[in-house]
This record gives structure tokens, sequence and C-alpha cells, in this order.
């Protein structure tokens, strides 16, 4: 048989340029994520890539998806992710120094409603990213968790009024953390941090002894976005298992043509910073 021509490999490029990242995107497919003894399926959005030396006129992207496809319905973690970017590192007749992988995807988790105590899924978008670079390897864990924010000047002043009814907001964390090699966070942990420091989580189903447990807990917990987002980011400096942590707050207005937001990150050398770019 023939032996096939790879233009790829075996071409000059027109244009002697270093390319920063070059890859494929939008890959869906399906994986398990664990959590404790338990294995979740779910659809995730896969974006791997890596960078391109000079001389090389272009990657073997089908190659990815052949590497990716040993994985498909297995349980996936951070030494999944690492096994795959070695095994693309190895094959790949591509010089590059740094290789990535995003992985997206929304993962349930089961909440109840505070009195009635209905069990119902809620969603998270979580995000894992992985970089080898000249064979070391960064890891990365992402979480958004929606909740309300009650007004504390629109509280006032409806208190002062005495009338009417104090607005608040469907609001949104998202929390972004660099790990250590030895060690996990779980997804979680994350949404646990947050939510014990934003109060007013949200819930899947309410009945009318919910919404009004709801109601009062959420007029004795009154905070703007500044106090949020100081009450997650001191929790995030106390907990050792984090490397580092980038954390954004939106609160949708419900009065004002504006939105509100803000963000805080921890501040070491080489991390997160106003220039992070998350995915």
């Amino acid at each position: 048989m023939k032996k096939l021509p790879d233009i790829q490999e075996n071409t000059e490029p027109e244009v002697n340029q270093y390319i920063n990242r070059v890859g494929i995107n939008n890959i869906k497919v399906p994986i398990l994520i664990s959590h404790g003894n338990l294995h979740k399926q779910v659809q995730a959005c896969f974006s791997l890539s890596s960078d391109l030396d000079c001389n090389t006129r272009a990657i073997s992207m089908s190659m990815f998806l052949r590497i990716l496809k040993e994985y498909i319905y297995n349980n996936f973690n951070f030494n999944v992710m690492q096994e795959i970017l070695k095994k693309f590192k190895n094959v790949s007749k591509n010089k590059s120094h740094t290789t990535e992988m995003i992985v997206k995807f929304d993962l349930p988790f089961n909440k109840k409603s505070p009195k009635s105590n209905i069990d119902f899924p809620i969603y998270y978008p979580c995000i894992y990213k992985i970089i080898l670079n000249n064979n070391k390897f960064r890891l990365f864990r992402g979480i958004t968790v929606p909740y309300t924010s009650y007004c504390p000047c629109s509280y006032s002043l409806v208190e002062s009024a005495k009338i009417g009814i104090p607005h608040n907001q469907r609001s949104y964390c998202s929390l972004y953390v660099e790990l250590p090699l030895n060690m996990d966070v779980q997804f979680i942990e994350l949404i646990n941090l947050i939510e014990s420091r934003v109060v007013n989580i949200i819930h899947p189903i309410l009945r009318r002894m919910d919404e009004q447990y709801v109601a009062i807990k959420a007029s004795e917990n009154k905070f703007f976005i500044e106090d949020i987002i100081r009450r997650i980011s001191y929790e995030l400096n106390v907990d050792k298992k984090i490397k580092d942590w980038i954390v954004i707050c939106n609160h949708e207005e419900s009065l004002h043509q504006h939105d509100a937001f803000s963000i805080s990150w921890k501040g070491i050398k080489n991390g997160f910073n106003e220039n992070t770019i998350i995915c």
C-alpha cells in the first residue's frame, strides 16, 4: 500500500513564525466525574492545544482526538488529564514547550429545600484546566455558584419609611483556584466555601414555608457585593490547600440599568491577576 504524504510534518511553513497556541475546541465527550464514592456522568466540552515552533507547519489535530478517545466514559480527574497531555507530548513531533487542556461541564448536586426537605438537582458550571509547560504541570479548577444578594441600602430606606419591599439581586460567584500537584480540592468543597459566606443560597424547589424561611433569612443577611467578595477572599486566604485563587462576583441589578461586579485575587508572584484569562 502506498504511503500517504504527511503534509503537516513534511512541508515547510510559508512564514517561520512561532505560534503561542493552536489546537481544537468544542469537542463534546461523555466522561465520569468522581465525587467521593459517587460517579456522575456529564457531557464535557474539551479544548486541547499546544504551542508550535517556527519550523513546523502544522500539528496533527486528530492526534488529540485519538488520545482523548481512550478516556470516553472513563473516570476523569487531574491524574487522567496529566496522562493525556504526556501522551500527546510523547507522540507529537512538534517541539512544543506548552500543552494545555480545558474541560467544561455542568455538574449536578442535589439540594434540599430548607423546610420541606424536597431534593432536586442544581447544575453548577465547572472547569478543569491543566497546563504542561517545560515538563512541569499546573492544575486549575473553577466553579460558578448562584446566590441572591439582599441590598442593605434598600432595606434601610424601606425600614425608615415603614413601607415598601427591599430589593434583591440574582448573583453569581465564579471562583478559580490553582492547586498544588500533591493536593486536590473537590468541587463540592468550593461550593460549600462560597455558599457558607454568601448565606442566601439558591434552592431548586421552594414551597410556601421554604419561601418564608428564605425571605426572613435574607432580611437577616444583607450584604453589598464588597462584603461578599471580602468574606469569600478571607476564607480562601486561610485555606492551605489552595495555592492561588481569583474570585469574581456579579450582581444582576433589579432596579438599575447597570450590574455590579467585583474581582479579587491572592496576589502571589506569577499568579492570577487583572490580566488573567481563565479560559
